[in-house]
């Protein structure tokens, strides 16, 4: 197999992100498209002149009111797409995939995911950050918009998996002939960038190190999935089971540190996947992007 350039090696780390952007822009606007034609083909079937303010107002109160399902939309989309995609890669690339599985392992996974949560939003409690991004706060409101269960399903299962296809699953396996930090730092950038906000981006950044490293050490997508799954689950459960608890912030960030790195050094203990045997033909050579 012939060496990628390194331009074309950029733009294979970075599409699979500007894809799933691109969906979750096209996805809403193709419902819209629908539902605002649906509004005028009856308007004009009931003999009536369509109206095209109310007809904006309609459309509005819709996307507000279906904002959750119509971004459960779009994840499955990405989820349907990404999915073949992976599998292409994970055989084409074989260093970060093939780990077995341990239950100690998933659970030590949960309780790192459950420990960052805490320990970000601790930190930016401490740092006050929301004061100084108000965009922030329409992330809060897309996240508790919409019934818990729907929340859940959208936001704690479906969008971590179709993240994790894309990002780990994709991006970070493509760049398996680089080396391990370089591979992990570049997905993490990446994956900050695509959520379009400064503060979200600063500590999707960061998770993604942690996910990164999760793949890369463990030869397998499922840990990361599962990581993922548990730190935005427990944004959703704590927002709707514990919506009016004040918790101290000390005690969030000693919890969240205590969880953490005692979650990570179990990891840290855990049992190293081989290896595999790397066919020169398939992996090319181990080298670092600048």
């Amino acid at each position: 197999m012939s060496t990628y350039n390194l331009p074309r090696r950029v733009w294979r780390a970075i599409y699979p992100a500007l894809l799933y952007l691109a969906i979750t822009f096209l996805v809403p606007m193709i419902i819209s498209m629908f539902y605002g034609g649906s509004l005028g083909a009856q308007a004009a079937a009931n003999g009536g002149v369509v109206d095209q303010n109310e007809l904006t107002q309609k459309l509005t109160d819709f996307l507000t009111g279906k904002i959750m399902q119509i971004a459960l939309a779009g994840y499955i989309v990405s989820a349907l797409l990404f999915s073949p995609m992976w599998r292409i890669t994970k055989k084409k690339y074989k260093r970060w995939n093939g780990g077995g599985f341990s239950i100690v392992a998933a659970l030590l996974v949960i309780g790192a995911g459950i420990g960052v949560n805490l320990l970000l939003s601790a930190i930016i409690d401490i740092t006050k950050l929301t004061e100084y991004f108000e965009s922030y706060s329409q992330i809060t409101e897309f996240i508790t918009s919409g019934s818990f269960i729907i929340q859940l399903i959208t936001v704690g299962i479906v969008a971590p998996v179709a993240e994790e296809l894309c990002f780990r699953g994709v991006t970070l396996n493509r760049m398996s002939n680089i080396k391990i930090w370089a591979a992990v730092a570049i997905q993490a950038v990446i994956f900050g960038a695509f959520h379009l906000n400064l503060l979200q981006g600063l500590y999707a950044a960061l998770i993604g190190v942690f996910l990164g490293f999760l793949v890369t050490r463990f030869r397998s997508l499922t840990y990361a999935v599962i990581a993922h799954i548990a730190f935005n689950s427990f944004t959703v459960l704590a927002g709707n089971l514990l919506p009016d608890t004040d918790i101290p912030t000390l005690v969030m960030l000693l919890l969240g540190i205590i969880l953490t790195a005692g979650c990570i050094l179990g990891l840290l203990k855990c049992k190293r996947p081989p290896e595999p045997v790397v066919d020169e033909e398939i992996i090319e050579p181990i080298e670092v992007i600048v």
